[in-house]
């Protein structure tokens, strides 16, 4: 598990995405001036998704919210290629996930 954690983390620095001090929190960064996004790649199934070429499981008792991340919604919401924003619990498996803005 900590590998898959490990390749994450490089993914996502490489790609210049944010990850909050917490270490768990995963949203878009505009360091660098230009906003960098999570994209979904693939939807394996209702408890599987690709970003970035890793498989990410999702946990049985996750959230998804809209992008006012207040506003519960339904995981069928969420489409391949949607911008999103995510919160990754210690066992790698995203707890937590909402739309973010795709501009």
């Amino acid at each position: 598990m900590r590998l898959l954690l490990s390749i994450l983390l490089i993914i996502l620095l490489l790609t210049g995405t944010a990850i909050s001090s917490r270490g768990q929190q995963v949203s878009p960064s505009a360091d660098d001036g230009k906003k960098k996004q999570i994209v979904i790649e693939k939807i394996l199934s209702t408890d599987k998704i690709v970003i970035g070429d890793v498989p990410f499981r999702i946990a049985s008792d996750a959230v998804f919210y809209a992008k006012d991340k207040r506003t519960e919604v339904s995981f069928s919401q969420f489409k391949e290629g949607d911008h999103i924003g995510m919160s990754i619990g210690p066992n790698g498996e995203i707890e937590a996930m909402w739309f973010s803005s795709g501009d």
